[in-house]
């Protein structure tokens, strides 16, 4: 009964909310000729229609620099906010004391200012006349006039604070029999005031497909559904789908979760319908497709030896200080490399990669791997057990205490040549055997602490070739 209570109050706070939203939306005036009106907030998305020069429409939110706007007609979809004279006034908002700069001329190439003109105060307004925020700045007019240049981060179009912001807010749960009695054989409109807005919406000129809600969550005999699909036929929501282990609801329960997805970094990186930081592979020919996929590898990669890079960093600075041994300053930087791994983990999963949340763990652990094996030779071999002084020691050489010999029994196949029949050419191979030694070395590396003389042993395993 109480839960049925706090799900209706729910409802009624976003159709609340969502009905002030509508009536207070501004009118935008169309600069542009022909500016068009896309699917998604991706403006590579599929155009569904466009508004000509003059025409008023409505908007209803706004994310990063894109406005969702409703034409006369109807239409719904998200057009670019250059193309709207309201868009056009900018307002300097400078981040904590920074300065922020009107430079007077601009190398697009190396996205470099030149001289200096003045700085802009805090809630100066100034004209937009050309944007290159790909390089970080705006071609702007001053009150007085003057033309510059400044960076597009702090100077923000007025408008921006009356538009309601399209942000991921916290999931929305219902019951499923709601969803039953309610919404199924009536129309989208129904749908979306009950649960607000679809995260991907695919529609033909009939009204035939599907609304897709990667936020809302359908809960029936105390068990929760996600990545509801609703199928639509001529208008109306005839059926619905629903996953009961969404593909990345295990990455947005993680602990520090939700406070990732809410912390905004200068750029919009948000993970939703057409935004991710990586283009879809759908529909591409194999070698983009997998050149997509190898970029994607690598961006990762990169920004995972961030946080290995800053733990060592930090560990080695530790190092100095002769007050802790060895145990502490070791375990400590494995514990700093696996917290700069986890935050840089969810950073990547909730912001950027939209999907392969799985390839994200595997190198996750192998940069721990490797980053803990670091973390252990710096402090093994270069802090005395003594004194803890780092970077002192000297090598005295080393000892084979221990040798495993290992023989393995290969083959390889040959190639001979091809031989011709009537039907067909046969390539032919010469199977070659032969077996690989190889001698696992237990080696013990002896240390001398050059500061008090202290010396000590490290352990380690060695592999050469042949049995030695």
């Amino acid at each position: 009964m109480y839960l049925k209570k706090i799900m209706l109050s729910l409802l009624l706070f976003v159709f609340i909310t969502r009905v002030t939203a509508a009536e207070n939306s501004p009118i935008l005036l169309t600069l542009s000729q022909r500016a068009p009106i896309h699917i998604h907030l991706n403006l590579k998305s599929e155009e569904i229609g466009f508004v000509l020069k003059g025409e008023k429409v409505e908007a209803l939110f706004q994310t990063g620099l894109t406005y969702q706007i409703k034409t006369k007609d109807g239409n719904i979809g998200w057009v670019d906010y250059e193309n709207f004279e309201e868009a056009k006034e900018l307002v300097i908002e400078p981040f904590e004391d920074n300065e922020v700069v009107l430079y007077k001329t601009l190398n697009v190439n190396n996205a470099r200012a030149g001289e200096k003109i003045r700085v802009l105060q805090k809630g100066e307004k100034v004209r937009y006349l050309e944007g290159f925020e790909l390089k970080g700045f705006v071609k702007v007019r001053d009150k007085n006039g003057v033309i510059g240049y400044t960076s597009w981060h702090r100077a923000r179009p007025s408008i921006e604070d009356v538009i309601p912001k399209y942000e991921q807010l916290n999931f929305v749960v219902v019951l499923k029999s709601q969803i039953q009695d309610q919404i199924l054989n009536n129309p989208i409109e129904n749908l979306e005031t009950f649960v607000g807005q679809a995260d991907a919406r695919m529609m033909d000129r009939n009204e035939n497909g599907f609304l897709f809600f990667r936020k809302l969550y359908l809960v029936e005999n105390g068990h929760r559904s996600g990545h509801i699909k609703f199928i639509i036929k001529n208008g109306l929501v005839t059926s619905f789908e629903s996953q009961k282990k969404p593909q990345s609801f295990w990455v947005e329960s993680l602990p520090l979760a939700n406070w990732f997805r809410s912390l905004r970094f200068g750029i919009e990186f948000q993970k939703m319908q057409g935004m991710d930081l990586m283009p879809s592979t759908s529909g591409k020919g194999f070698f983009i497709k997998w050149g997509i996929r190898l970029l994607n590898l690598i961006v990762i990669i990169l920004f995972f030896s961030i946080p290995h890079f800053l733990a060592s960093l930090l560990t080695t600075i530790l190092g100095y200080l002769k007050i802790l041994p060895n145990f502490f300053v070791k375990r400590f930087g494995q514990l700093l490399s696996l917290t700069f791994c986890y935050v840089f983990f969810l950073l990547i999963s909730l912001h950027m990669i939209h999907d392969q949340h799985w390839l994200n763990v595997i190198l996750l652990v192998i940069v721990l791997f490797l980053s803990f094996g670091v973390i252990n030779r710096r402090i093994l071999y270069h802090r005395c057990p003594s004194c803890h002084s780092f970077f002192k020691a000297e090598d005295l050489g080393f000892d084979v205490i221990g040798k495993t010999h290992v023989t393995e029994h290969k083959h390889q196949d040959i190639y001979k040549g091809t031989r011709e029949t009537s039907t067909q050419i046969i390539k032919e191979y010469e199977r070659k055997h032969y077996t690989e030694k190889t001698t696992e070395l237990d080696v013990e590396d002896h240390r001398m602490c050059t500061i008090c003389e202290f010396e000590w042993e490290v352990n380690r395993t060695k592999t050469v070739k042949g049995h030695v």
